[in-house]
């Protein structure tokens, strides 16, 4: 049960780190006119990270 607990954790910790990029990178985008790319190279998301954000990116300014 020890390990189901802190695979949510890790989910919900993940989630949140998310967030926060997604956040920070539309804020980029906005405020300095940076495409997405140049965003997520400003702030060094890691590479593994990149393309599930570019998705949420994408989402995200569909529904604006």
């Amino acid at each position: 049960m020890c390990n189901l607990g802190e695979g949510i954790r890790e989910q919900a910790v993940q989630e949140t780190q998310q967030k926060t990029w997604l956040q920070a990178v539309l804020n980029l985008m906005k405020s300095l006119k940076l495409s997405a790319e140049e965003a997520i190279n400003a702030l060094a998301i890691p590479e593994e990270e990149r393309q599930t954000l570019l998705e949420r990116i994408d989402k995200e300014l569909a529904v604006r």
